[in-house]
């Protein structure tokens, strides 16, 4: 279908988290140091205006280590949380959706037990809106899904 990714499942990114965690705490140290940019996307096209092109390249350098494929952001309603977005998809008319990691020194929530398997990218909501869930791995990280429709 177009528009759509293959997410990874929550029990690779786990595994990935626990294989790469020294590089997840990396990337989340160095993302605090730039603290003026809200998003760092990890497609290594165009150089966030005000980053210098070589700090640019360490980004896509460990987003590609870490398996990362859609960057790092900051959400206004987690002020303390980074999210790194390991995958995302986008389908035309439909339900938007990442998964990836989260680390916060702050609760977040909801945290459940287990996140739900993602839903079709075909599912329709009336309105508009977006959901965060979480599920804590260690202390002030969480797998997360973001869902937007």
């Amino acid at each position: 279908m177009y528009g759509c990714a293959r997410l990874p499942s929550d029990d690779g990114l786990a595994r990935n988290f626990s294989a790469q965690r020294s590089g997840f705490e990396d990337l989340v140290a160095m993302f605090s140091a730039d603290s003026t940019f809200r998003r760092i996307d990890a497609g290594g096209y165009v150089t966030p205006r005000g980053m210098s092109d070589a700090r640019y390249g360490r980004y896509v350098e460990i987003f590609r280590r870490l398996q990362v494929a859609n960057g790092i952001n900051r959400e206004p309603g987690y002020p303390q949380a980074v999210f790194i977005i390991a995958e995302s998809e986008v389908p035309i008319g439909g339900k938007s959706y990442a998964v990836g990691l989260a680390h916060s020194p702050l609760a977040v929530g909801p945290v459940l037990r287990r996140l739900p398997t993602p839903p079709l990218p075909i599912e329709w909501r009336s309105g508009s809106g977006q959901e965060i869930l979480f599920q804590r791995l260690d202390d002030g990280w969480y797998l997360f899904h973001w869902s937007a429709w």
